[in-house]
């Protein structure tokens, strides 16, 4: 209610300042032009026309976008063709913010702005998206080299495609039109990562061009981007705690459930296939179609063993912490499972678009219609060899946790059994089909500038099937002796300086027999090949329709004290789910789910300028976010081997948010400036994963299931700056920096009974410190990333919801580079420089370590030129 009333005020606010403040701001106040987002050339008042390029470009031209938008946005431009300023989408957005990420085998993966992973993504300002149940796009698909920019929208207004509660991320690719002539440019590039000891290229290349015709202009561009990366990641992951008698007979200690130990070694690809033609025929007329292709592999074989912990007796002289917890104890006759397993994702997404653009008078008009196809599988094939060791040692005391057989030979088939086999994998797809009208009415010179309106349709369909195929075996290792092999990964944590002696010399099935040749491997254990089979619970279905409408009045102009825009988008949703499910009496029955809902999503956006340096926003908002399609899936995985399992619930409701933002900037200069930001929103209908045990065939599982809770809050303030410091002399002029904070304060209902916990993944500090060198064509930067604790999530100690949280850690990276002419330049780049250890602790106590995680670090090199 208070934010009803704040809209209110806002607008009323708004019209009032409109009578009272619109007089012309002085003349040497009057606001710049918006900058290209590639921009070769800038003119100084006063001064003949000096070349701006490089790191100095990019910074002035992402600066122009914020300062000119009638939003609250950050971009992000590339340095050049080719060259966002860090390796991937994903590490360049962290840069940003208010922007987290999470890091997957070294890269960025998942994005959450201003505390939240519920992020629209859009591609040239069209929806776009991954087939692996989720809403959005997985940014690790988007190679970076094709992109020229990514702006975020943290306050929405009402021309935005609704469904980001942290905001609106927008891909921006190169367009012919930009290009003043024939312009060919390429990248090659290798990188080396220090685990993998491997060497993978990189290769990008555009080619664009304009000609003036009879039939007016006329342009084409074609980009083309291949990576391929090699990685290795070592990871220790302690099992939950849980109270135990019999490690200290008569005294009731905690210890772990067991240990973990997996070492994935991947390898990714990444092609990405941008093309576009444009046709002006006149000055008021544009026709466009472009097509984006991209697609991403990644084979990752997985080697581990998994020790069973739990009930086992103890030598004496296990050593307790003093609030009970069991740090360190050699535990008799411990069952151990080694497994090895290829776990390979493939994603691929096509999109063609088509429109025009049309001015005639005060009107303009701009339709496009697109179709956007996604398919994404997973593939996880295993196998599975076991023993049982007379001696086990877990050791939590030291830095990296620490595993011992204490002599038991695990490279002896003797004394190895072969325990079963085990597919499971999953094929989605996803189509959209979408059109939009978008239109503008100029309302002449005066305050109120004009009326913006539009529609726009999609229907999107989200469909999935798993299988699962499960071999028992239980024969000693000797009876099939050509599929077994010691394990390639037994330098385990070898590389890191607080490397400790762990289990790693064991016998495995090696993952490429279990990828390539499963008949063979089932052949040797006496199995015909039998494919795999789909369940009653492997599908399901969802149609998604949405009718969309707008209408967004914008105010003031390039001399007003105040402008801005107020707007409502009205969303219409139809959705439609099919599947099976679990029934509470037992058994499997059909779903079927049909919903429909009215959103009404108001947006104020008002703008200050009280100079030309200064300015001041304030904005209010309501957002929504429908669930992904995972989680309303009613499908049922188990993971047999670790007892446990997830779920989707088809009963989920969407997200929804209220939303408050301000915004102070000051810009001192075409690359300096320092602004402070802040924000709050009320979330209802959060999602969170609620884990609780269910018996299926006799065997107990720990399953997760998402589920709405009672929502949350999350505020927060965000803080930046950016200079370069031309002031000093000579080769010091070529001296910057960037630096920015970030403070994210959330609470939200949780599935921890009787607590109230931030939210999952999200720091409640980050920040970026960036040293940037660039003068004499040489062109250095030094970037750090940091982020605080955050709760990672949950686990049952004896039975009862419990929080896990990961220790807050830094991420350093570095880029030198040198024009040889001025259309080469050559490159030397490094990520994860420090090669820093993550780690995780249950409840957030030292004597409770979680997860503890080391990833390759990174070197790369290569040369790039423009013509």
């Amino acid at each position: 209610m208070r934010l009803k009333h704040f809209y209110l005020i806002t607008a009323a606010t708004t019209v009032m300042s409109a009578v009272v403040m619109a007089t012309p701001v002085r003349a040497q106040d009057t606001p710049a032009p918006a900058a290209s987002d590639t921009p070769d050339k800038e003119a100084t008042s006063g001064q003949s026309e000096i070349v701006v390029t490089g790191v100095r470009a990019s910074l002035m031209s992402a600066q122009q976008r914020k300062r000119d938008a009638s939003q609250i946005v950050d971009s992000i431009v590339a340095e050049d063709i080719g060259k966002l300023p860090d390796q991937s989408t994903t590490d360049a957005l962290q840069r940003v913010t208010g922007v987290q990420i999470e890091r997957d085998y070294g890269e960025g993966s998942t994005v959450y702005v201003r505390g939240l992973s519920q992020v629209e993504t859009t591609l040239n300002g069209r929806e776009i998206f991954t087939a692996q149940g989720a809403r959005g796009l997985n940014l690790q698909d988007i190679p970076a080299e094709l992109l020229s920019g990514i702006d975020v929208y943290k306050s929405p207004s009402a021309n935005l495609i609704e469904g980001g509660l942290g905001g609106l991320i927008d891909l921006r690719t190169r367009r012919p039109l930009d290009f003043n002539k024939l312009t060919i440019s390429g990248t090659v590039k290798g990188t080396y990562a220090d685990l993998a000891k491997e060497l993978t290229p990189t290769v990008s290349g555009l080619i664009a061009d304009k000609w003036e015709t009879g039939a007016g202009e006329i342009g084409a561009l074609l980009s083309v981007s291949y990576q391929e990366r090699k990685f290795r990641s070592d990871l220790i992951s302690t099992g939950t705690p849980g109270s135990s008698t019999t490690i200290i007979p008569g005294r009731t200690v905690i210890a772990p459930n067991g240990a973990y130990d997996v070492t994935p070694m991947g390898d990714r690809r990444r092609l990405g296939i941008d093309g576009m033609l444009q046709w002006k025929p006149s000055a008021n007329l544009e026709l466009y179609v472009e097509g984006h292709y991209a697609k991403f592999i990644n084979l990752n074989d997985n080697y581990g063993a998994s020790v069973s912990l739990g009930g086992l007796t103890a030598e004496p002289g296990a050593q307790v912490a003093p609030n009970g917890d069991v740090v360190k104890a050699t535990y008799l006759n411990a069952p151990v499972s080694v497994l090895s397993y290829a776990y390979d994702t493939r994603d691929r997404m096509i999109q063609f678009a088509g429109g025009a653009k049309w001015t005639s008078g005060p009107l303009s008009l701009a339709a496009d219609v697109s179709y956007t196809h996604a398919t994404g599988t997973v593939v996880f094939n295993s196998g599975f060899t076991g023993a049982t060791i007379p001696r086990f040692t877990a050791d939590t005391t030291t830095f990296v946790p620490s595993a011992n057989a204490n002599g038991y030979d695990l490279l002896s088939q003797a004394n190895t059994s072969i325990d079963f086999l085990l597919y499971q994998g999953t094929r989605n797809k996803a189509d959209q089909f979408a059109a939009k009208l978008d239109g503008s009415y100029d309302l002449g010179g005066g305050f109120l500038h004009s009326i913006d309106f539009g529609l726009r349709y999609a229907d999107r369909t989200a469909q999935s099937n798993q299988y699962s195929f499960f071999l028992f075996s239980g024969a000693s290792a000797t009876t099939a002796p050509s599929i077994l092999a010691p394990n390639p990964a037994s330098d385990f944590f070898a590389r890191s300086s607080q490397g400790t002696p762990l289990l790693g010399n064991y016998l495995v099935i090696p993952v490429p027999l279990l990828r390539d040749h499963l008949s063979e491997v089932q052949s040797a254990l006496g199995f015909a090949s039998t494919p795999p089979a789909n369940g009653p619970l492997a599908y399901y279905r969802v149609s998604e329709k949405t009718t969309t409408l707008y209408g967004m009045l914008r105010f003031g102009s390039a001399d007003s004290i105040v402008d801005g825009n107020i707007g409502l988008r009205y969303v219409h949703t139809q959705e439609n789910l099919n599947g099976n499910r679990t029934l509470s009496g037992g058994g499997v029955g059909p779903i079927s789910v049909n919903s429909s809902y009215d959103d009404f999503l108001p947006s104020v956006n008002v703008r200050f300028n009280f100079t030309d340096k200064l300015k001041l926003r304030l904005a209010a908002s309501k957002a929504v976010t429908r669930p992904n399609f995972s989680d309303l899936s009613p499908t049922l995985t188990l993971n047999s081997v670790q007892l446990n399992g997830s779920a989707g619930n088809p009963d989920l409701k969407p997200l929804k948010a209220d939303q408050l933002d301000a915004s102070l900037e000051y810009y001192f200069s075409r690359t300096g400036s320092i602004y402070v930001a802040a924000f709050y929103k009320k979330v209802r209908n959060f999602i969170s994963i609620e884990p609780s045990v269910e018996t299926y065939d006799g065997i107990t599982y720990t399953i997760s299931r998402p589920a709405n809770n009672q929502g949350g809050t999350i505020k927060g303030l965000e803080v930046g700056y950016q200079q370069f410091f031309d002031f000093l002399p000579g080769p010091l002029s070529g001296l910057g920096a960037q630096a920015n904070f970030t403070l994210v304060d959330s609470s939200t209902t949780s599935s921890i009974i009787g607590q109230t916990t931030p939210l999952q993944g999200l720091s409640k500090y980050t920040y970026n410190l960036v040293g940037i060198y660039e003068k004499y064509g040489v062109s250095a930067r030094v970037a750090y990333n940091w982020r605080s604790t955050y709760f990672d999530s949950t686990y049952l100690f004896n039975g009862v919801g419990q929080p896990s949280y990961r220790r807050g850690y830094g991420w350093l990276a570095a880029s030198l580079s040198y024009d040889v002419t001025p259309h080469v330049t050559i490159s030397l780049e490094g990520n994860n420089l420090t090669r820093v250890i993550r780690r995780s602790y249950y409840n957030d106590l030292d004597t409770r370590p979680h997860e503890t995680q080391v990833d390759d670090r990174q070197i790369m090199f290569g040369v790039r030129f423009k013509l």
